[in-house]
């Protein structure tokens, strides 16, 4: 036999195999675009017909997303030592020192100026403006900063939203994973003018192990499809963005502190408003 032909021939078809096959794969990455692109134009169209606005223009999102094993963080004697120093009591419900004080409840850190004693849970507050619309939001972004780094808690968060009531300013924070959001976990802060005054925290710790599973999501045509009864005429869309939040059924029930939090969609409206619908494909 000719082995030195036969050989090139089996590299000729293997060439020639490879390429079709390329071609073939590139093929049909172009008909998906090409189809979802037709998804989101008929959508958009749908939308427009009910007189609902959708502002972003690029919607492509990843079509698998890992779920996170997460727990909330909780708070102890360090946390109380940087905000109150060594010198602090404990009265059976709060600790405090001087004219500071601190509230530890479960999974949550309040602390706050006496003075400036909250009359209502800053979690329940409507905080909706865009952070970058803050005249002084670079200094209050630098303090807040140098806070979180006083109690050494990670970096991975956003500043979204303020609001002004009276002589105070609250600011929200959130948690974000990559790029991903983590609306489970918030900061809110307190000013008056530039000093901090009250901050409150309830946070997510993502567990570095590796059991996470790996979900197919669904397209963004059909979560904006399954949350379109939720919107009326005259709704501006500013926003939509794939994150995590967490799957109350796999909470522990013992402490609910810990559980899986699993891919979502959220929908921002321009008013603020928020709008989820849980990303998971049926076929899972």
């Amino acid at each position: 036999m000719d082995w030195p032909k036969i050989k090139t021939i089996l590299i000729m078809v293997l060439v020639v195999t490879n390429a079709l096959l390329g071609f073939m794969i590139v093929n049909e990455q172009r008909t998906f675009q090409r189809e979802q692109s037709e998804k989101i134009d008929n959508i958009r169209a749908l939308y427009e017909k009910k007189g609902i606005t959708i502002s972003p223009k690029s919607l492509r999102f990843p079509d698998k997303i890992e779920s996170l094993n997460v727990e909330y963080d909780t708070y102890g004697d360090e946390a109380l030592k940087v905000i109150l120093g060594d010198d602090y009591e404990y009265d059976g419900s709060q600790y405090s020192s001087k004219d500071k004080t601190v509230l530890l409840t479960g999974t949550t850190i309040e602390y706050f100026l006496n003075v400036y004693r909250p009359k209502k849970d800053l979690f329940d507050m409507e905080i909706k403006t865009p952070f970058s619309l803050l005249s002084n939001s670079e200094s209050i972004k630098s303090t807040c900063e140098q806070f979180l780094k006083s109690l050494n808690v990670d970096e991975n968060y956003v500043f979204e939203h303020f609001t002004t009531e009276g002589q105070l300013t609250y600011v929200c924070v959130k948690q974000i994973y990559k790029t991903y959001f983590l609306d489970d976990s918030s900061m809110i802060f307190v000013f008056k003018d530039d000093e901090l005054v009250g901050y409150k925290r309830k946070w997510l710790n993502i567990l570095d192990n590796n059991s996470q599973s790996k979900y197919d999501i669904i397209s963004v045509d059909r979560a904006l499809y399954e949350l379109m009864a939720n919107f009326k005429k005259e709704d501006v869309i500013s926003e939509i963005a794939i994150g995590y939040k967490l799957n109350d059924s796999s909470l522990l029930v013992s402490d609910l502190v810990s559980g899986e939090a699993l891919p979502y969609y959220k929908i921002k409206l321009e008013t603020g408003e928020n709008y989820y619908v849980q990303a998971v494909s049926d076929s899972q």
